[in-house]
């Protein structure tokens, strides 16, 4: 089993600790902790303290579980003109990843192979804002093709289906996504939006190899800052949510994969299971008892973002 979490970036100390808290109290289990980008706000480069507030909201957990950090936009310094400079200092002196990437994404894209699963992070930062999306499409394709992991999940910043308003990020539907889908990619954990979003949408125009369900796409967060969702989102993904701080657990079995997400306070708000099928596919169980009502801002700051308690 693992934790997967969305953005924290704002308000980490106060409020992110205590869903940090609640998702161990959860998965006591759990062998690694996924964080979809976006840990810190990062304000010019001068955030020790951010980073230590961080440190201090995950305390003991942090230190002694295994981590798979994501950067994220606010991973990356930038100039005066709003232009990304580059990777903030901070990040390789605090996560020392396997150094397997494509150069020069050394430090921010990887896999691990842990358990039967092959866990892929990707650059969505650089590949969106410093145009190194076909760069990692090259390695991400000779990872997707090697081995014969049980499970396979890819995990980047930026949401290859946008959940809130006034976002897309095409780039990576059109590269990445047709990768995922046609080497049967079975779950894809995102952040960056600051609301909640699960679905399965397929790239067009792809042949898969197996016959699968098609690979499943969420999008999270964990911190106290949060958008408004986007009409689109509504009518096309399977669940959503505004206004909620979330951690999700996922439990993998041979052929078994079980997803819950839930609040800060434990109560369930998304579940489902991926059933591996003798042919190799997937057969997707929607699991709705027990769960929560959808989750909408009732106090709007603006016409995109709900306002922070």
């Amino acid at each position: 089993s693992f934790v997967y979490l969305g953005d924290a970036q704002n308000r980490v100390r106060s409020q992110v600790s205590r869903l940090m808290r609640e998702a161990w109290r959860d998965a006591p289990d759990a062998r690694l902790i996924i964080h979809a980008g976006d840990l810190v706000n990062t304000r010019n480069g001068i955030d020790d303290d951010e980073w230590g507030e961080w440190f201090h909201a995950g305390g003991h957990v942090l230190a002694m579980t295994p981590n798979l950090p994501i950067a994220g936009n606010h991973e990356y310094d930038k100039r005066a003109d709003d232009t990304y400079a580059g990777l903030s200092p901070h990040w390789p002196a605090q996560f020392p990843v396997p150094g397997n990437g494509v150069a020069p994404l050394e430090s921010t894209s990887y896999y691990v192979d842990m358990m039967g699963v092959r866990f892929i992070a990707l650059d969505s930062t650089a590949a969106l804002e410093r145009g190194q999306v076909e760069l990692q499409k090259e390695w991400l394709e000779q990872v997707l093709t090697e081995g014969d992991p049980t499970w396979t999940i890819v995990v980047h910043h930026h949401p290859m289906m946008s959940v809130t308003a006034g976002r897309d990020n095409a780039p990576l539907r059109e590269t990445w996504q047709p990768l995922f889908e046609r080497h049967g990619v079975d779950l894809v954990l995102q952040g960056h939006d600051h609301a909640y979003g699960r679905g399965s949408r397929r790239a067009p125009n792809v042949d898969s190899p197996k016959p699968t369900h098609g690979t499943i796409y969420a999008v999270s967060v964990a911190g106290a800052k949060q958008y408004l969702l986007s009409d689109r989102a509504r009518e096309t993904l399977d669940r959503v949510g505004e206004d909620i701080q979330l951690y999700q657990v996922v439990r993998l079995e041979a052929d078994r994969l079980h997803y819950e997400s839930r609040t800060a306070t434990g109560a369930l708000y998304d579940a489902f299971e991926l059933i591996r099928r003798r042919d190799g596919g997937l057969r997707l169980i929607e699991h709705t008892d027990g769960r929560i009502p959808e989750r909408r801002c009732v106090n709007p700051e603006t016409t995109e973002r709900c306002r922070t308690r």
